[in-house]
């Protein structure tokens, strides 16, 4: 550990575990009391976050800030007028050094005035970490208070110690780019997307970068070069933009994403913040045991669904198809069941795929509906068949 920051309200280190070969930036705060001397902390945490490493690796920001970020972080906010004094400091700062909260667990409030005629208890003390951190499904415990005032804080980072290798996932984007054919092997599309899109914001910002400075040359001392350059690379600009949009919509799958907001800090905060808030962090056992590997969770969740749903092994009752019809007085027509029993045509199969929403989740092989719409050419005819063997043979 080394300390490469320290003022009267935050000490900075730098952490290396060399075991794991990680590194990543822990921010303490122990803010002061007034709004106004507050002012200098929320300052010194953006100038960190802009002229220091932090910006480009994982930084975590956790102590006792004093300050309450809204006012459902006090106790009485339901019935009582909050003061919000320093509230709007707070979130604009945090805001510029592209800092938000990490997920918390336990006690939701985090200090108490110790007043029995008038308890009041607020939450003051806070865990961020940035939008570019290598551990989003990281996460702050405050535990019981003990003796103190104040609840202490675990800050966990999953991520150190779980690894999981992620399945197949079909990106939207790809099918814009001109290299994509239609393929439907994975490979093929695995590598098409870490070829031209890794990375994708770090690649729209350079991107950026040469497109302004080509066209501040042709501000300055315009040629017919310089033009032909700036339109390549303009239209460059374009689709990777266009496509960090549609990965980021994809990830997120929040509606307002449709009306254009695109490649903002906000819209990347709520990714991550979607990604943590559904993140199993731990079970609790039936002995009151806190399972945090993965495979634990893995067998207690089974165990518990199984515990739920019973075994195969039921009681077996023997029913004739006159018994089963006298429970259902429904019976179709003839020309009903004609038509039940019709083959489906393959415009019919097309139609259907085509009129599914958009932007869902994929199945079980990672490939979506925007997938199937775009590669209908190449996989239009293995879709009709399995739809057809499906019918035909009722098996999937």
């Amino acid at each position: 550990m080394i300390i490469y920051n320290a003022s009267s309200q935050s000490i900075t280190c730098g952490v290396t575990i060399l075991s794991q070969n990680l590194s990543f930036t822990v921010t303490f705060v122990y803010a002061f009391n007034q709004v106004e001397e507050r002012i200098s902390l929320w300052e010194n945490l953006v100038d960190m976050q802009g002229t220091t490493p932090v910006s480009v690796h994982p930084w975590s920001v956790v102590g006792d800030f004093n300050q309450m970020l809204r006012t459902s972080h006090h106790s009485n906010h339901l019935s009582s007028r909050v003061d919000e004094s320093g509230m709007s400091d707070a979130n604009i700062a945090l805001q510029d050094a592209e800092l938000f909260e990490a997920q918390g667990k336990g006690l939701p409030f985090t200090w108490r005035n110790n007043q029995d005629d008038n308890p009041i208890s607020t939450k003051i003390d806070h865990a961020f970490i940035d939008q570019s951190s290598a551990f989003p499904d990281s996460y702050a415990d405050f535990l019981d208070p003990s003796q103190s005032d104040h609840a202490p804080c675990f800050f966990r980072m999953p991520s150190a110690t779980r690894q999981v290798v992620k399945p197949f996932k079909f990106f939207h984007h790809v099918m814009d780019h001109p290299e994509y054919t239609g393929t439907k092997l994975k490979r093929p599309l695995r590598n098409l997307n870490k070829r031209h899109y890794s990375g994708i914001t770090q690649r729209v910002r350079a991107q950026k970068v040469k497109v302004d400075e080509l066209q501040r040359t042709l501000l300055t001392t315009p040629n017919v070069t310089t033009a032909r350059e700036e339109h390549t690379e303009r239209n460059t600009l374009n689709l990777l933009l266009n496509a960090e949009s549609k990965y980021f919509k994809q990830r997120s799958r929040e509606c307002w994403a449709e009306v254009g907001d695109r490649n903002t800090t906000f819209y990347h905060q709520t990714v991550s913040q979607h990604a943590a808030r559904n993140h199993i962090h731990f079970l609790k056992g039936g002995a009151d045991q806190t399972l945090f590997l993965l495979d634990d969770i893995k067998a207690h969740a089974a165990d518990y669904f199984q515990a739920i749903l019973g075994t195969m092994d039921l009681t077996y009752y023997s029913s004739t198809t006159k018994d089963l019809r006298s429970l259902l007085p429904f019976r179709c027509t003839e020309l009903q069941q004609n038509y039940l029993k019709r083959e489906v045509t393959a415009a019919e199969i097309k139609a259907t795929l085509f009129s599914m929403p958009l932007n869902k989740s994929p199945g079980h092989d990672g490939y979506s509906v925007e997938f199937l719409r775009g590669s209908w050419d190449t996989v239009g005819e293995d879709i009709t068949n399995a739809v057809w063997d499906f019918f035909g043979m009722g098996s999937s």
